[in-house]
């Protein structure tokens, strides 16, 4: 798109950390590859294996979401200027908050319920308050923060497989929940700043979109894109 407010060029670092997290395939992780003392016992050895292999999950999940996070905060900096020392996603809930005006977009509350239900237990009340009162549209993004510091700050205790754990919580449920809803809130800081501009994407199939060949709305493409139908939703806008 050739306008005065979006530049690819100006994006380009933003839509860059997305790309890095569409291209994440694998990620290994080998627990014992250090402890040569498993090798002397069978059981070991086994649940060594097992770790290795949610490990080696867990972490290309985290890989994943820390380069959809690096593009979140990329374009909440393009949108807002920082204030002082006020966090980043802050200043992104705050602006979600004063310009985020239409319906939550579809999927988003029914994720953030499902992780709400899992990560909740374990917040102050203090923050659940906080939670509350926050604007719908920015609510996904506080939860998450608090997931993603507590893996950043090295708090948060790595799983263990469920075969020698019970009542393990699924911690790479959870980031793969929180990705969601971190790409989300992406769709829903560029409606609040593009959406209702009446942009228009006259060849979609240059950007990729081979299943829309007309004329399609940047408004009607930012909210229905994450849709396995979007083109047939984006047709009969």
């Amino acid at each position: 798109m050739e306008v005065e407010e979006i530049s690819n060029f100006d994006l380009e670092n933003i839509t860059d950390w997305l790309n890095m997290a569409a291209g994440v395939e694998q990620v290994r992780i080998i627990t014992e590859r250090y402890d040569s003392s498993i090798y002397f016992c069978g059981s070991a050895l086994a649940y060594s294996d097992e770790k290795s292999k949610l490990w080696s999950e867990l972490c290309a999940e985290l890989v994943t979401f820390n380069f959809i996070w690096g593009s979140l905060e990329s374009l909440i900096l393009k949108l807002v200027a920082r204030k002082n020392k006020t966090s980043t996603t802050y200043l992104g809930r705050e602006f979600l908050t004063a310009n985020y005006k239409e319906p939550s977009i579809e999927g988003y509350l029914e994720t953030y319920s499902i992780l709400y239900k899992t990560l909740g237990k374990e917040l102050s009340g203090k923050v659940l308050k906080n939670i509350e009162n926050e604007h719908y549209a920015a609510k996904g993004l506080y939860l998450v923060s608090k997931l993603r510091n507590q893996f950043a700050h090295g708090s948060r205790l790595l799983p263990i497989p469920d075969d020698w754990s019970d009542g393990l919580i699924k911690e790479v449920d959870m980031i793969r929940m929180s990705s969601r809803i971190v790409l989300l809130t992406i769709q829903m800081l560029l409606i609040s700043q593009y959406g209702s501009n009446r942009y228009i994407i006259e060849d979609p199939v240059l950007f990729d979109f081979d299943e829309l060949e007309e004329p399609v709305s940047l408004d009607a493409l930012i909210k229905n894109l994450h849709l396995q139908d979007y083109d047939v939703r984006i047709s009969m806008k």
